[in-house]
């Protein structure tokens, strides 16, 4: 029978470093983490191997990994998470990527080798590379030797084979800008968030189909970048006002830029929605008590996050087995003051 020398011995590393893979303690490298993991499926140590890991009698754990845990759209997501996570007694560990897929990567690394149970997670990686980015996380999480759960919440990932909820952000954008034509705006512009992120592309394409449909030229100087932030939605609003002085209706991917965009059209003594009418996206509490009180695309937040932690909870508890979930959550227009000003709905807020 193979011993824990034997595998040292086969990853080139101290004992101490093996013995601190298993236990899951020290900070390792992933690479080395990965040799040591190779050397004991190699050498069949994987008996003793789980045998430590049952005898260490860690909690259960959730890893949860999302774009920006410090803006406004994702604690209505992460509250039922935490809390139907900690009546299973399961802990929540969160971290935020900044959409950056390299660090993405690295917190799915760190997550797997740190023994968690399951992820929930919103991924930043482009469309085109998806393929890869499953291919490496299911191999990653093989290399682990043991079961990991995976829910994804924003993006429909079943067709990898992994439970997706979400939202359809295409028909929120087509939602978003039908509503800025029927208010009579022609000139519209669009602020969008990172624009290598799916979701964001599926907004911006909803901007561009219902101009289409409507035979309104697209204007590329009509579409501004940002990266959700208010402060980006302030500079965003500037740069169009300097390309287009006849501009007359706003569509920001989110709301925290819709009111940074607000924000600059007040600094241009531009009256909403008088000359120009802004709609967000996401329903915020923060929309309702804005002045003007802002119109937006309300997603289901609450319910994004109830039914990632119910998908994952089913995999976990083997409630569900062999099939793949697809939940796709509905949105709908909430109507206020910076697009219509006699409308009064803002007075029953929603969210809070």
């Amino acid at each position: 029978m193979s011993t824990i020398k034997d595998v040292a011995k086969r990853a080139g590393v101290a004992i101490s470093t093996v013995s601190n893979v298993i236990n899951n303690k020290g900070n390792v490298a992933p690479a080395t983490v990965q040799k040591v993991n190779d050397a004991i499926k190699e050498l069949n140590y994987q008996t003793n191997y789980i045998a430590k890991l049952m005898k260490s009698k860690q909690p259960k754990r959730i890893g949860m990994i999302v774009d920006d845990l410090c803006g406004l759209f994702y604690p209505y997501v992460i509250q039922p998470i935490r809390q139907i996570a900690e009546k299973y007694n399961y802990e929540l560990v969160l971290y935020d990527t900044n959409s950056n897929p390299e660090k993405e990567w690295k917190i799915f690394q760190s997550l797997v080798y740190s023994q968690i149970d399951g992820i929930i997670f919103s991924t930043s990686t482009p469309p085109v590379e998806l393929p890869n980015f499953v291919a490496n996380l299911r191999q990653l999480i093989e290399s682990s030797h043991r079961s990991i759960s995976l829910v994804s919440i924003e993006r429909d990932l079943t067709r990898y084979g992994i439970d997706s909820v979400y939202t359809d952000m295409h028909a929120a954008g087509q939602k978003a800008v039908q509503h800025l034509l029927d208010k009579g705006c022609r000139v519209i512009g669009h602020i969008t968030g990172p624009i290598d992120v799916e979701i964001v592309q599926d907004r911006l394409n909803g901007y561009k189909d219902i101009l289409t449909q409507n035979r309104i030229p697209i204007r590329e100087h009509l579409i501004a970048y940002g990266d959700y932030s208010h402060r980006s939605g302030y500079n965003a609003m500037n740069t169009l006002l300097d390309w287009n002085p006849d501009i007359d209706g706003v569509f920001a991917a989110n709301d925290q830029m819709a009111i940074g965009a607000c924000m600059a059209l007040k600094a241009a003594n531009k009256q909403i929605p008088k000359d120009v009418k802004v709609i967000g996206c996401d329903d915020v509490f923060v929309t309702a008590i804005v002045e003007p009180p802002l119109s937006t695309i309300h997603i289901r937040k609450n319910l994004l996050g109830t039914e990632a932690i119910q998908a994952l909870l089913e995999q976990l508890e083997n409630r569900r087995v062999g099939s793949v979930k697809r939940l796709e959550l509905e949105n709908h227009l909430v109507i206020r003051e910076s697009t219509d000003r006699v409308n009064r709905s803002y007075l029953v807020p929603s969210g809070w």
